[in-house]
């Protein structure tokens, strides 16, 4: 890709994003749109969860798998960041409280 804009960068990672789903399908991944910035030639993508999953691991794992594919397929870099979870989970509640 050339000359990247917001935008452009939005509609890509969501289509690289489109089939994950963590948890046996039960989590998802969104764009935090308002927080994308470039630096140089690198693009911080915060990302968003529906909801903590069972094994951060798999998360992150999933999350290095689509920066390298984007990497690779478009030529361009991506570095995902994680904030919090849309909703929280009853687990993480209760062990809050």
């Amino acid at each position: 890709m050339s000359e990247q804009t917001t935008s452009d960068v939005v509609q890509l990672v969501r289509r690289y994003l489109a089939d994950v789903r963590l948890d046996g399908g039960s989590i998802y991944l969104e764009v935090d749109e308002s927080h994308i910035r470039r630096s140089d030639n690198w693009w911080r993508v915060p990302m968003r969860l529906s909801r903590w999953p069972k094994r951060m691991f798999d998360y992150y794992t999933v999350l290095a798998e689509v920066e390298q594919e984007i990497a690779e397929k478009e030529n361009l870099n991506i570095l995902f960041s994680t904030g919090e979870p849309l909703m929280e989970d009853d687990a993480s509640a209760a062990a809050a409280a």
